[in-house]
């Protein structure tokens, strides 16, 4: 509050700490919560590209095995 007469301003500190101590905490808790989340994200990417490089791999591995035998192929049978 601004006194008027002599030029101060007063605070109230029974309002003033309960604020800053709600605000300390909520921002602290944004900090918390969006670390969580990015390490979550990280983890998800990683086993999204795990899962497409072996589903990948299993397409190259039946596409390998699964031509015709050529005359060279033939004769080692």
């Amino acid at each position: 509050m601004w006194d008027v007469k002599t030029g101060v301003i007063f605070m109230n500190w029974d309002l003033l700490i309960p604020l800053l101590v709600t605000v300390i905490v909520s921002l602290s808790g944004w900090v918390v919560v969006h670390r969580l989340e990015q390490s979550r994200d990280r983890s998800r990417r990683k086993q999204e590209l795990r899962i497409t490089s072996l589903i990948e791999a299993y397409r190259r591995i039946d596409a390998a095995t699964d031509r015709e035998m050529g005359s060279k192929e033939a004769e080692l049978i």
